[in-house]
């Protein structure tokens, strides 16, 4: 993909005019993406992107982060190149709280259909009670906030929360980004 010294400054200053990192913040993600391609493949394996990713997101499972991984690996190939990387990384980071929310909620939709249902907010609950911990807050009260949210966001008490439930219930309530740790970046 580029030298050893550092990103190709022609894929630097595209990724800078497509994403919201600086020339300056991506020459440094690129830095940290290559000491963590332990292979010299040019892209980041799941083990590999864990570990990158455990710098960026304290207190995310590795379930949440394998989650991840299926949303940024975008072309599917079972790898996450540079380019891939970025682009996740600035609509997370930077993008919107409504692109922020439809993108968690594509991470945990594990069967694409459009719906959470309970075992896939079950596994929103335990990543955001891994980011209390780190946030130093009390777990057990994430799940009393999480059943009254849930209650709240699922308007038509089918179980199943779609996505435009889910964005529209997120955006009145801000402490779920905090929670599901898509504020970090």
């Amino acid at each position: 993909m580029g030298n050893k010294q550092g990103a190709p400054s022609a894929e630097v200053s595209k990724l800078a005019s497509t994403t919201s990192f600086s020339e300056a913040e991506l020459k440094q993600l690129y830095v940290d993406f290559k000491a963590t391609d332990k292979d010299k493949s040019g892209a980041l394996d799941l083990k590999e992107f864990q570990s990158l990713m455990k710098k960026y997101l304290t207190g995310t499972s590795d379930d949440g982060l394998a989650a991840l991984f299926k949303a940024f690996d975008s072309d599917n190939s079972g790898n996450i190149t540079f380019r891939e990387l970025a682009t996740a990384l600035s609509m997370l980071g930077k993008g919107t709280p409504e692109q922020k929310l439809s993108f968690m909620f594509d991470v945990f939709d594990d069967d694409k259909s459009g719906h959470l249902d309970r075992s896939e907010v079950q596994k929103i609950v335990d990543q955001m009670k891994a980011v209390a911990v780190v946030l130093k807050r009390d777990p057990e009260h994430v799940d009393q906030f999480m059943k009254a949210l849930l209650t709240k966001i699922d308007k038509d008490g089918d179980g199943n929360i779609s996505k435009e439930e889910w964005v529209q219930g997120g955006l009145r309530t801000p402490s779920l980004l905090v929670l599901l740790g898509a504020n970090q970046f």
